[in-house]
Protein backbone atom coordinates (compact mmCIF):
# COMPACT_ATOMS: atom_id res chain seq x y z
CA UNK A 1 0.00 0.00 0.00
CA UNK A 2 1.78 3.10 -1.02
CA UNK A 3 1.72 6.06 1.65
CA UNK A 4 -0.49 8.15 -0.88
CA UNK A 5 -3.43 6.08 -0.78
CA UNK A 6 -2.83 5.32 2.71
CA UNK A 7 -3.60 9.12 3.59
CA UNK A 8 -6.23 9.79 1.05
CA UNK A 9 -8.05 6.40 2.55
CA UNK A 10 -7.77 7.30 6.20
CA UNK A 11 -7.55 10.92 5.91
CA UNK A 12 -4.54 10.73 8.58
CA UNK A 13 -0.50 11.62 7.13
CA UNK A 14 1.83 8.95 7.61
CA UNK A 15 5.24 10.10 9.91
CA UNK A 16 7.59 7.27 8.85
CA UNK A 17 9.28 5.48 12.01
CA UNK A 18 12.68 5.57 13.64
CA UNK A 19 12.55 9.79 13.61
CA UNK A 20 14.71 9.44 16.46
CA UNK A 21 17.13 7.78 14.47
CA UNK A 22 17.42 10.03 11.92
CA UNK A 23 19.98 13.28 11.47
CA UNK A 24 17.38 15.72 10.66
CA UNK A 25 15.30 14.92 13.52
CA UNK A 26 12.21 15.52 11.84
CA UNK A 27 9.57 14.10 10.12
CA UNK A 28 8.89 13.84 6.67
CA UNK A 29 5.52 14.88 6.86
CA UNK A 30 4.62 17.62 10.12
CA UNK A 31 1.62 18.83 10.51
CA UNK A 32 1.58 21.81 12.91
CA UNK A 33 -1.07 19.68 15.33
CA UNK A 34 0.28 16.54 15.74
CA UNK A 35 -2.36 13.51 16.98
CA UNK A 36 -1.41 11.00 19.71
CA UNK A 37 -0.62 8.52 16.72
CA UNK A 38 1.91 10.99 14.95
CA UNK A 39 3.16 11.83 18.45
CA UNK A 40 4.26 8.00 19.10
CA UNK A 41 5.56 7.74 15.36
CA UNK A 42 7.65 10.17 15.59
CA UNK A 43 8.97 8.80 19.39
CA UNK A 44 8.72 5.00 18.18
CA UNK A 45 6.57 4.30 20.94
CA UNK A 46 2.94 2.75 21.32
CA UNK A 47 0.10 6.30 22.25
CA UNK A 48 -0.53 4.63 25.15
CA UNK A 49 3.28 5.41 26.28
CA UNK A 50 2.78 8.99 24.83
CA UNK A 51 -0.35 10.13 26.98
CA UNK A 52 1.40 8.73 30.32
CA UNK A 53 4.57 10.78 29.27
CA UNK A 54 2.84 14.00 29.14
CA UNK A 55 0.66 12.87 32.22
CA UNK A 56 3.75 12.62 34.28
CA UNK A 57 5.55 15.47 32.92
CA UNK A 58 8.17 13.71 30.79
CA UNK A 59 6.59 15.01 27.35
CA UNK A 60 4.66 18.96 27.20
CA UNK A 61 0.77 18.79 28.10
CA UNK A 62 -1.15 18.53 24.75
CA UNK A 63 -3.82 21.00 23.81
CA UNK A 64 -7.09 20.45 24.26
CA UNK A 65 -8.96 21.82 20.61
CA UNK A 66 -12.57 20.57 21.57
CA UNK A 67 -14.25 17.60 23.18
CA UNK A 68 -12.42 14.85 22.45
CA UNK A 69 -9.49 16.64 20.58
CA UNK A 70 -6.20 16.77 21.45
CA UNK A 71 -3.22 17.57 19.66
CA UNK A 72 0.29 18.51 20.27
CA UNK A 73 2.25 21.53 18.99
CA UNK A 74 4.90 21.01 16.83
CA UNK A 75 6.97 23.27 17.27
CA UNK A 76 6.64 22.40 21.48
CA UNK A 77 7.89 18.93 20.45
CA UNK A 78 10.82 19.59 18.38
CA UNK A 79 11.77 22.09 21.41
CA UNK A 80 10.93 19.61 24.08
CA UNK A 81 13.37 16.77 22.15
CA UNK A 82 16.23 18.89 21.45
CA UNK A 83 16.46 19.75 25.22
CA UNK A 84 16.49 15.63 26.26
CA UNK A 85 18.67 15.00 23.33
CA UNK A 86 20.91 17.62 24.75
Amino acid sequence: MSQEFHIRRTGHTAIPPRIRDRDDKQPQVHPEWMTDRQVAAWLSCHKSTVWDMAKKGRLPKPYKLSNGMSRWLWSELQSWKSQVVA
